[in-house]
């Protein structure tokens, strides 16, 4: 069928805008095994080839595609890189998955993005499609073609769209470059977090709607996953995580929380009283200021600089009061 350089075509693959994809194997046997091989047909989208290439060879991480192999000054350029026998996320029934499984494969990309914006690149087509998959639990993120690193001229290229409808930041469906950040990924990853969890998507930040909202389903773990998400799927890219760092800690601390079996500390989340047992707690206030220099009986006093929320069961007016910004043993349910 063909080769290219020492890569003998097995069969083909695959066929998008950009190139075909033919499974290879190198004929002098190393490296061992079959790879996939992407060769360029649409010159005009020798730029993203070259990005892509650029990306698989500089991010080197268990999590992301690494380019093996490549040739620009070919007639026919081409790259070749690992070859996934199960596909990307979308040929995976992610709804017979564990919550845990869900969250640890959702982590790990998490923090392959999070290793590529410390090498500021942003990906900007975080999808399902361009998630692979290995031993069905390590998701590898690939497909760099439309990726921008952060050192480049920032142009407006209103004529292309960058991304998918469904995943793509609000900010990126112009064209625009200007004001682009790496927020723009998170909001991909909050979509894709969305998509893990439930096995359904939506355009533009739906999730809090009557139709997709996980929350109707009033188990505890919803909310604190709609924690996560109500941080990520924003409009406003300056309202969003800023980064992946940040995203990955935001799963750590979900995932402890949820082992530790936490509520939620979200404003309409009725929680059980636990003087009484009988009424449900609802949210009076929050203010920085509003109870600073109050001291409990244990000695404990209240900062002037942290934001403290106050509960009172609607049973017998217990009262709550705590800070989610604090995370050492003062931050702790007691009676009062």
């Amino acid at each position: 069928m063909g080769k290219f350089g020492d890569w003998n075509i097995i069969k083909t693959i695959g066929e998008g805008g950009q190139g075909q994809i033919h499974l290879v194997k190198n004929e002098k046997g190393e490296p061992s095994g079959v790879f996939a091989l992407k060769k360029l047909t649409n010159k005009n989208r020798i730029q993203r080839f070259e990005k892509e290439i650029l990306a698989g060879m500089k991010l080197k991480h268990p999590n992301i595609i690494e380019v093996i192999e490549y040739d620009l000054e070919n007639k026919r350029p081409y790259l070749v890189m690992k070859y996934f026998e199960e596909g990307d996320m979308t040929n995976l029934n992610i709804v017979s998955f564990s919550l845990n499984e869900k969250i640890e494969i959702f982590r790990k990309i998490c923090e392959a993005v999070a290793f590529a914006h410390k090498n500021k690149v942003i990906h900007r087509d975080i999808k399902p499609e361009n998630i692979f998959m290995e031993n069905q639990f390590e998701p590898i993120v690939g497909d760099f073609g439309l990726c921008f690193f952060d050192d480049e001229e920032r142009i407006t290229n209103s004529d292309e769209v960058i991304g998918s409808r469904y995943y793509m930041a609000p900010e990126l469906a112009d064209g625009k470059f200007e004001d682009m950040t790496y927020s723009a990924d998170v909001y991909s990853l909050g979509k894709l977090f969305y998509w893990i969890i439930t096995g359904k998507i939506f355009d533009r930040e739906k999730h809090n709607d009557n139709k997709y909202k996980i929350t109707k389903n009033e188990k505890t773990i919803c909310f604190l996953i709609n924690e996560v998400l109500n941080k990520t799927i924003i409009e406003n890219p300056e309202n969003r995580l800023q980064n992946a760092f940040e995203l990955v800690n935001e799963i750590n601390n979900l995932e402890k929380r949820i082992s530790m079996g936490a509520n939620s500390i979200g404003p309409n989340i009725p929680l059980e009283c636990i003087f009484c047992g009988v009424g449900k707690y609802h949210k009076i206030s929050g203010s920085r200021n509003g109870i600073a220099g109050i001291e409990t009986s244990n000695g404990f006093n209240f900062s002037r600089n942290k934001e403290w929320t106050i509960l009172q069961c609607d049973y017998c007016n217990n009262i709550q009061i705590f800070s989610p910004l604090i995370k050492d043993s003062t931050n702790k349910w007691e009676k009062k």
